[in-house]
């Protein structure tokens, strides 16, 4: 197995500690920081508003588009 070495989160962006979490759990070495439902609204949310922006459109939220 290839480890990678953890990169400066400085240089590296606000992503990087939560992409290191996700590998170790996927690895069993960590647990998520993150429950995974909380991810995905937080996906659906994000990519709601790109479609919005480009758009140019109003964001409506409908409860059944954040249920797993």
């Amino acid at each position: 197995m290839i480890r990678l070495r953890p990169l400066d989160y400085a240089a590296t962006g606000k992503h990087q500690p939560h992409v290191e979490n996700f590998f170790g759990a996927i690895r069993g070495e960590e647990k998520l920081n993150c429950p995974a439902e909380i991810s995905y609204e937080t996906a659906v949310m994000v990519l709601k508003v790109n479609e919005a922006i480009k758009a140019g459109c109003r964001l409506e939220f409908k409860p059944e588009e954040f249920h797993v």
